[in-house]
């Protein structure tokens, strides 16, 4: 006969549970029982109780080899996360304290369910956050009980901190720990063996994970709202391959021709949408507004530098090549400074008016050599009768002028003197 057991979650909202991850921490239990039971993790107890699964455990001697080794199983659909991981198990003893003084812990209420045989107990064996001033360790172990675990136990215990490592620090803000256990079993019955990347990937999205690294770019998956509430986000596939996606907004990319850096720990999770190319290139993105106008992170940008000019382009919308090179960028610029390029000889600027708008748009057309061929700066274009410059005057009764150049960067496009 079994007893129930739920440890309620605290009622918080949002921005307090949020920052509660770091003052609150979370744990790493195991069931203790009477008479001659050995004591097992939670989440090696749950493979088979919960989620009708057999162990495979690891034929590695000791607790960090067989952690190591688990890990190993996500390798082939999950490499980026699978060497993560294995270096987070490596590093666990060096960032753990263990106590030898403390009888018990106060336990962490993230349990959520939990199912547990009569005579039985949940202890709490370890306790993680961020360090800090208030702790130097990662990982506070309760020796007493952490020596009574065997070797397989302490290695399931391992892989949960671990696991629970990378939840503290995203956007995905888990109550309870009741998925991270799910993943766990998983990994210690190999359930993840035979998985489509897709229907993988649809299991991580369940289990709110927060992202997926691919071809050198870090997918969002989603994220937890204001509301406390999981929000998927777009993933679709064509023929097995990942042709739609989000890009997350806290993570940066560095492609042979567009970057991206974030160093202020974006509050909007996404950056926006991307279709892929087959083999994993870049064939358009599109940043959401929300990050544009809630981040202070810099747009992806290009540095263009060829012997016709130097100059750095960013934008919110990009078409690439087959190559990943840019054809189309388009962005917005800010009308509060002064901006021009020389390309080719010619300069280009943003004319002064006192009743212009505070931004405009961009346009940035390339060839398939990278030769700027369209160029827009918002606003409509004339030549200076002073020096040939290009001066696009932005005004809100005037259409934008997008110009026309040659591959050697003449311009093609006919103008008129300014007045």
């Amino acid at each position: 006969m079994k007893s129930l057991i739920f440890f309620a979650a605290f009622v918080l909202s949002f921005s307090a549970f949020a920052n509660n991850w770091y003052d609150r921490g979370n744990a790493g239990f195991a069931i203790f029982c009477t008479g001659d039971v050995k004591p097992q993790v939670l989440d090696l107890y749950e493979v088979s109780q919960r989620h009708a699964l057999t162990p495979a455990l690891s034929a590695k001697t000791t607790a960090v080899e067989k952690a190591v080794d688990l890990l190993s199983r996500l390798n082939s659909l999950d490499p980026a996360r699978a060497k993560t991981y294995r270096m987070w198990a490596q590093d666990f003893m060096g960032s753990a304290s263990f106590i030898t003084s403390a009888t018990e812990f106060v336990k962490t209420p993230d349990a959520g369910l939990v199912a547990l045989p009569e005579g039985c107990k949940l202890e709490q064996v370890v306790f993680q956050r961020n360090p800090s001033v208030l702790n130097k360790a990662r990982y506070i172990v309760n020796s007493a009980l952490w020596n009574q675990l065997d070797a397989d136990n302490q290695a399931a215990l391992i892989i949960h901190e671990v696991i629970y490592r990378e939840f503290i620090n995203s956007l995905s803000f888990e109550v309870t720990s009741e998925r991270i256990r799910a993943f766990n079993a998983l990994i210690h019955a190999d359930g993840l063996q035979g998985l489509s990347q897709e229907s993988y990937l649809a299991l991580l999205q369940e289990l709110h994970f927060p992202t997926f690294e691919y071809k050198g770019l870090v997918l969002s998956l989603g994220f937890t709202d204001a509301t406390s509430s999981w929000n998927v986000s777009r993933l679709s596939f064509e023929n097995g391959v990942i042709r739609n996606a989000v890009l997350s907004g806290r993570h940066p990319f560095e492609r042979p021709y567009v970057k991206f850096y974030c160093n202020d720990n974006a509050s909007v999770a996404d950056l926006g949408s991307v279709v892929l190319s087959n083999n994993g290139n870049l064939v358009s993105l599109r940043v959401n507004s929300d990050f544009v106008q809630k981040n202070e992170c810099s747009l992806p940008f290009m540095e263009y530098r060829t012997a016709k000019s130097d100059f750095t382009v960013s934008g919110t919308s990009w078409d690439f090549d087959s190559n990943e090179q840019p054809a189309v960028v388009k962005g917005t610029l800010s009308t509060s400074g002064q901006f021009q390029l020389n390309y080719a000889g010619t300069t280009y600027s943003l004319a002064w008016d006192p009743f212009k708008p505070v931004n405009v748009e961009t346009y940035f057309g390339f060839d398939k050599d990278l030769n700027l061929r369209e160029l827009g700066l918002g606003g409509a274009a004339c030549r200076s009768s002073l020096n040939q410059s290009v001066i696009f005057t932005p005004k809100n009764f005037l259409s934008d002028s997008i110009l026309l150049l040659d591959e050697n960067g003449v311009l093609t496009s006919e103008l008129g003197l300014c007045f």
